[in-house]
């Protein structure tokens, strides 16, 4: 698991409170992950990455379904995409 992928684990496993590690291909709505965990995740990856989501572009479930999709957004943000 690269980095980004385990600081999003990490926060989910919190978020969540999961008694175990999350899989990243694991979905996450099944999990429990909802749009009140959803808004505390993009607050965290915004403060930790210094990035800022477009709320009309950026700010979709589907984008952060699983732990490699979260992850694959972050880093395309993070080199300009």
């Amino acid at each position: 698991m690269r980095s980004t992928e385990r600081w999003i684990s990490e926060q989910l496993v919190e978020l969540l409170e999961c008694q175990r590690e999350i899989g990243i291909d694991e979905e996450l709505q099944n999990l429990g992950f909802n749009s009140f965990n959803f808004i505390k995740l993009v607050m965290r990856i915004e403060e930790k990455f210094d990035i800022e989501f477009d709320e009309e572009e950026d700010l979709y479930v589907e984008l952060f379904g699983t732990i490699r999709l979260s992850a694959n957004f972050i880093n395309s943000k993070l080199q300009g995409g």
